[in-house]
């Protein structure tokens, strides 16, 4: 299992890309305020929690928390800078759940209320970016550079009949090619 600190400093850099800086203050004074992590903006704040229960009514009453401590902040930074934050909800599971916890997890990231929601966990990928693929769904982050267009797509290999209509289009144009090969065929 992947740890929740190389997730955090995904969340650091992709966060960091567009203003969000990990806060020092803990989330939750006491000893809950290791399982929230904060990035705070001006205009954003995104919340880390670590669900530790397991079954449904369960995960559920942990999110309301998460929900209503995320919702304190918001208000209290909106006092603050007398405009609307928006917030992010990063709901961190330890393993993929299972078909049951699935169907919950849909219907509490459809939910908006308060902020929006996203359940992360780890996945199989060679990368920090592939196994922590569904924390690309938080749309407050930057997303991960792109590579170069040329390293991209290779042309593939044609076989020698596509190569000559690939030649004919750089010919004589796409439109000129297909009717070229409608009347070889006899359908022109």
């Amino acid at each position: 299992m992947q740890s929740v600190s190389e997730l955090t400093g995904l969340i650091d850099v992709y966060a960091g890309a567009v203003g969000l800086s990990r806060s020092s203050t803990p989330v939750v004074a006491g000893g809950e305020g290791d399982r929230g992590i904060r990035w705070d903006a001006p205009y954003a704040q995104l919340m880390l929690w670590r669900i530790q229960s397991t079954g449904r009514e369960r995960i559920r009453a942990e999110v309301e928390k998460a929900q209503e401590i995320l919702d304190a902040l918001l208000i209290s930074a909106e006092i603050r800078q007398s405009g609307v934050i928006d917030g992010y909800l990063l709901l961190f599971l330890g393993n993929e759940p299972d078909e049951d916890i699935h169907s919950l997890i849909r219907s509490l990231e459809l939910d908006t209320n308060v902020c929006r929601k996203t359940f992360i966990w780890p996945l199989e990928g060679d990368t920090p970016e592939a196994r922590w693929k569904r924390l690309w769904r938080t749309t407050v982050i930057g997303l991960p550079l792109s590579p170069p267009p040329g390293s991209m797509v290779d042309m593939p290999e044609l076989k020698e009949p596509c190569r000559e209509i690939w030649r004919e289009i750089s010919r004589s144009g796409s439109a000129n090619a297909a009717r070229k090969a409608l009347k070889e065929c006899g359908r022109w």
